[in-house]
């Protein structure tokens, strides 16, 4: 039997793939490498997380340059949220 292998919830939005921690700039980004250790133990397929518009953009440029992703907008979901916070229930 085949296994499809498939990382459910990749950030790799994050900016630590920037070499970015709590906004202090460590080392050179190393996207392509992380990247690339997957594919070499046997991911097939990922799912970027977009957690704000940002986010969502940046995971839709990868997955639309790499052409291995797919991706999961969190934005609706966090608007309808703020939505019914703010207005008690849906308008």
């Amino acid at each position: 039997m085949n296994f499809c292998h498939l990382d459910i919830g990749v950030n790799l939005t994050d900016t630590m793939y920037k070499g970015i921690y709590h906004g202090s700039k460590k080392h050179e980004g190393d996207l392509e490498a992380v990247l690339q250790r997957a594919w070499n133990i046997g991911m097939q397929k990922m799912i970027i997380t977009g957690g704000s518009l940002e986010d969502s953009r940046e995971a839709l440029h990868l997955a639309e340059s790499h052409g291995l992703f797919f991706i999961w907008l969190q934005i609706l979901m966090k608007c309808l949220k703020f939505r019914l916070i703010q207005n008690k229930g849906f308008s």
